[in-house]
């Protein structure tokens, strides 16, 4: 539901023009920040939308994954890295977006430092695995990921009292911000929309446990062994509907957090949305 729902979304709101909304806010707050290159660029306001979106996009399409296991009957372990991804990609998303940052000064700032720092982890990225593939465009994803470093460790945007590097690891703190690892982006989350810090520290171990993989979470998705006639010969998954249901849930949830923020940023209305949070809440009081 929560997939044809938010396609449905998409359909109703591809058009739509976010005006006087958070998003063209940001834009207009943008002509009045400076850095020693001059005056900022309002495009990278609607560059970080996007990267928003995008990440709104992988984990709707993480979440079709995780549906097409559900409906195949697929035993629980590969359940734990689809539900890991739909949370990740969904935190990058409300990162970006968060609603606790204004739109003016500072928080504008922090807002284009955190799309920066994002951007430059994305570059180094897609660089590495270039060069690893001996790619025939290695040399363009080089020079992209030059300027996408320099943009957050040189003055340009940003002034160099901006800009504060660990000697020691080499990690660049931005305007007062870092980017934060995998959990990182799952746990703020959770913060933003008032989640429980160690039930989301608690589920989101337990996924990255399923992912990595441990043995124990493998063991896990099996039946009690001495319950088993004799003589048995095949691999006894438990197929447990209660602990599939719960994964599933929460990977809802996560891609619903992540919709709302978008929702909030570009002013769009929450009718589907609505839909999917009322069936939440029937299926967990059911």
């Amino acid at each position: 539901m929560a997939r044809s729902e938010y396609r449905a979304y998409c359909q109703r709101t591809q058009s739509a023009d976010y005006e006087d909304t958070a998003y063209s806010d940001l834009s207009e707050a943008l002509f009045r920040q400076f850095g020693p290159t001059g005056v900022w660029d309002p495009r990278l306001a609607k560059s970080l939308s996007f990267q928003a979106h995008l990440y709104l996009g992988m984990a709707e399409q993480h979440m079709h994954g995780l549906q097409t296991l559900l409906e195949g009957v697929v035993p629980g372990l590969p359940l734990g890295p689809a539900a890991r991804s739909v949370a990740e990609a969904s935190g990058r998303a409300v990162w970006l977006l968060d609603n606790r940052l204004g739109l003016e000064r500072g928080d504008a700032r922090r807002r284009v430092a955190r799309l920066l720092l994002d951007r430059e982890e994305g570059e180094r990225i897609r660089k590495r695995v270039a060069y690893d593939f001996d790619h025939p465009q290695k040399a363009e994803t080089s020079l992209s990921y030059i300027l996408a470093r320099d943009a957050i460790r040189r003055p340009g945007c940003f002034y160099a009292s901006e800009i504060d590097i660990d000697p020691r690891t080499g990690i660049v703190t931005l305007c007062g911000e870092r980017l934060p690892g995998p959990s990182g982006f799952v746990r703020i989350a959770g913060e933003i929309f008032g989640d429980d810090p160690g039930e989301t520290a608690g589920l989101y171990g337990y996924v990255s446990a399923m992912t990595h993989p441990t043995v124990f979470a493998f063991v896990e998705t099996m039946s009690d062994l001495s319950s088993l006639p004799e003589g048995w010969t095949e691999i006894p998954w438990n197929l447990d509907g209660e602990f599939a249901t719960k994964l599933a849930s929460n990977a809802v949830r996560s891609f619903y957090n992540a919709w709302r923020a978008w929702i909030g940023w570009t002013n769009t209305g929450m009718d589907e949305a609505f839909v999917v949070h009322n069936a939440h809440v029937a299926l967990n009081n059911s």
